[in-house]
């Protein structure tokens, strides 16, 4: 699997849980009732969970989940 196809499954795993700002250069996490601006790093903790469990895994079930992203992502533009 590709960087992207990496990049493509975090944003559909954690869509509801983080989200980049690129004006302000950082991550927020959703803490229940608003956006939290993430000084802990756990985006990159997600980041490197997902590609430690693509190593395990052999990425198949990965490569199905970006395939997924990517589908959903091409509708919205549709």
């Amino acid at each position: 699997m590709s960087e992207d196809g990496i990049a493509l499954a975090f944003a559909e795993r954690y869509a509801a849980s983080a989200r980049y700002c690129h004006t302000s250069g950082a991550w927020y996490t959703w803490a229940q009732t608003r956006w939290r601006c993430d000084d802990s790093l756990l985006a990159f903790s997600w980041a490197r969970d997902l590609c430690r469990e693509a190593n395990r895994l052999g990425l198949e079930s990965l490569k199905k989940t970006a395939t997924t992203a990517v589908r959903h992502t091409l509708r919205l533009f549709a």
